[in-house]
């Protein structure tokens, strides 16, 4: 009995999608951004003590760039943990308008 549910559900989930997938025109499918769950995160930099991590965490917040579209964080790498890598997150709003900065500039 179960299985049969699972099986009408699978059913059910894939009709569905391709309903979506019909009814709705190709430049809308293709406009769709990815999930904001799914982050690229940048090295900024790889430093063998915490607190040159940190002071170095403490200069890229205070650049230039809006600080509340950044992240970042400092992650353990290396052998067994022994160095600490500071990573970089800009939001999709500020990367975009970065973009049309340099294109007016050229």
């Amino acid at each position: 009995m179960a299985k049969r549910n699972k099986l009408l559900t699978r059913e059910k989930k894939l009709q569905s999608r391709t309903q979506k997938s019909q009814s709705l025109p190709k430049s809308e499918l293709e406009s769709e951004q990815p999930s904001p769950k799914n982050k690229t995160w940048k090295c900024v930099g790889v430093f063998d003590k915490y607190e040159d991590a940190v002071a170095h965490k403490a200069k890229v917040l205070s650049g230039p760039e809006d600080t509340f579209e950044l992240e970042v964080k400092i992650k353990r790498c290396g052998s067994e943990g022994s160095q600490f890598q500071v990573k970089l997150w800009t939001a999709p709003s500020l990367r975009i308008n970065k973009k049309r900065k340099k294109e007016k500039a050229v």
